[in-house]
C-alpha cells in the first residue's frame, strides 16, 4: 500500500550528483553501515542490511546519455514484525539539462493480516535534506506561504478555481486575538511539494473577504480548510473544513496539524496508486 508519494523538480549545483551523495548519506542513516556513492552506482544491486533490510539499485536511464537512478530500501516493522516497509527514491536528469526530477515514495506491505494500528503517513527524513540542499524549482507547490487579503482575494479566486490545479490549498486563518493555531512553518515542512499555503494575517477583514470570495472557502477563528483541485468544468470544488472545536472537544495543535498532513498526503499517495494501476492495464 502506497501511503507517501512526493516529486520534486530541483536545480542543485552539481545535477543528479548531489542527489545522489545526499541519498547515500541516508542510506548510511538508516541501515548503520556505511555507504557512498560508488558503492550506490556499482554492479552490485541488492545488499542485504541488519533487521532484515534489503537495498535494491537499478541503473534507468530514459534515454542514452541521461541519468537515471533508483533505489530502494526496505525493512519490517520493529512493532509488527508481519509488516514490512519500503522507501523508493528515483533520480533522473537529461542530457544537457540542469534539472534533476526526484521521487520518493514509501509503501507498506502487511504480510499477513493484522489487527495492528493503520501505518501513518509521513514525510521521509531524506526529503529534508533534498530540500534544503537541492533548491526546488519555485513552482515547487507550498514552497512560499501567501498572504490572503482582501487586496488579495481576486488572485486567491484564480488560483484556487483554475481547472486542472495540480495541488490542494491549505487556507489558514487565526483566532480572533490574533493567535496561530496552527503553524505554517510546520505544515509546510511536512508538505512541501504537495499542497499551496494561504494564511489570512489577524488584520484581515474576513467579513469583506467572505464577501469576495465566499464562505466556502475561506477559513476564520483559527481554522482550516484544503481545497481540493477541480479537474473539469462540470466538477464542483470539494473543500475540507478543519475547525479547532470539534464536537464541544478542543483539538491540540498536533492533533489539526496531522488531520491536515495525513488527510493531503494519504489523497496523494491513492491518486497516485490509482495513476499507477490504470496506466499498468493499458
Amino acid at each position: 500500500m502506497l501511503i507517501y508519494t512526493n516529486h520534486l523538480t530541483l536545480e542543485p549545483e552539481n545535477g543528479a550528483d548531489s542527489v545522489l551523495t545526499l541519498l547515500a548519506g541516508w542510506l548510511s542513516w538508516k541501515t548503520k553501515e556505511p555507504i557512498d556513492t560508488a558503492m550506490l552506482l556499482s554492479d552490485v544491486t541488492e545488499r542485504a542490511y541488519r533487521d532484515q533490510g534489503v537495498l535494491l539499485t537499478e541503473s534507468c536511464p530514459a534515454a542514452e546519455g541521461d541519468f537515471g537512478f533508483k533505489a530502494d530500501i526496505s525493512h519490517v516493522d520493529f512493532k509488527v514484525p508481519t509488516r514490512r516497509w519500503s522507501t523508493e527514491i528515483e533520480i533522473h536528469q537529461a542530457q544537457n539539462d540542469h534539472y534533476v526530477e526526484c521521487t520518493v515514495s514509501v509503501s507498506v506491505v502487511d504480510q499477513v493480516r493484522t489487527n495492528a494500528p493503520r501505518p501513518i503517513s509521513s514525510r521521509p527524513r531524506l526529503l529534508v535534506d533534498i530540500v534544503e540542499k537541492c533548491r526546488p524549482v519555485v513552482s515547487t507547490p507550498g514552497l512560499f506561504t501567501k498572504e490572503l487579503t482582501l487586496d488579495t482575494c481576486e488572485k486567491f479566486l484564480n488560483d484556487a478555481t483554475r481547472i486542472g490545479r495540480k495541488a490542494p490549498i491549505v487556507v489558514l486563518s487565526c483566532r480572533p486575538n490574533g493567535e496561530s493555531v496552527i503553524e505554517v512553518d510546520r505544515l509546510q515542512e511536512q508538505l512541501l511539494g504537495l499542497a499551496d499555503f494561504y494564511f489570512i494575517p489577524p488584520h484581515a477583514d474576513t467579513e469583506e473577504m467572505i464577501a469576495a470570495i465566499g464562505e466556502g472557502l475561506m477559513a476564520v477563528d483559527g481554522g482550516a480548510r484544503i481545497l481540493w483541485p477541480v479537474n473539469a468544468l462540470e466538477e464542483d470544488m470539494v473543500t475540507t473544513r478543519v475547525w479547532p472545536i470539534e464536537g464541544g472537544v478542543v483539538r491540540t495543535r498536533q492533533e489539526l496539524e496531522g488531520f491536515i498532513c495525513q488527510k493531503i498526503m494519504k489523497k496523494n499517495a491513492k491518486a497516485k496508486a490509482d495513476l499507477t494501476s490504470t496506466d499498468e492495464a493499458q
